[in-house]
């Protein structure tokens, strides 16, 4: 399991930084890749798409993507384009982490 953590703003800046680091970790073997977005206040179309080429990736491999977030603002972006239901976003960091260490439902 891979986890990425997030902070501050994540964009058109970026998000080249955090496609190198999630293929990076496709690459090495990671078939269950965490986004850990809890530092995160922003986010953008761009980091969506690095999100959506990412899950795609894994999908390919039978991974696992798993966002984390409880910030109603970070939330808000993925219920306003439809995203949250493609995703697999999670309130809880350490209870994601525990339920795909043990196999659980995330």
């Amino acid at each position: 399991m891979q986890i990425v953590s997030l902070g501050g703003e994540v964009d058109a800046h970026t998000a080249p930084r955090l496609d190198e680091e999630l293929a990076g970790a496709i690459e090495a073997g990671a078939r269950r890749v965490v986004v850990d977005l809890a530092g995160t206040s922003f986010v953008d179309s761009t980091v969506l798409g690095v999100l959506l080429r990412t899950q795609r990736r894994l999908d390919g491999l039978e991974g696992r993507l798993v966002l984390v977030s409880d910030d109603p603002r970070i939330l808000r972006v993925f219920e306003l384009t439809g995203l949250d239901r493609q995703f697999q976003i999670e309130r809880s960091l350490t209870e994601t982490i525990s339920n795909l260490s043990n196999g659980g439902p995330s």
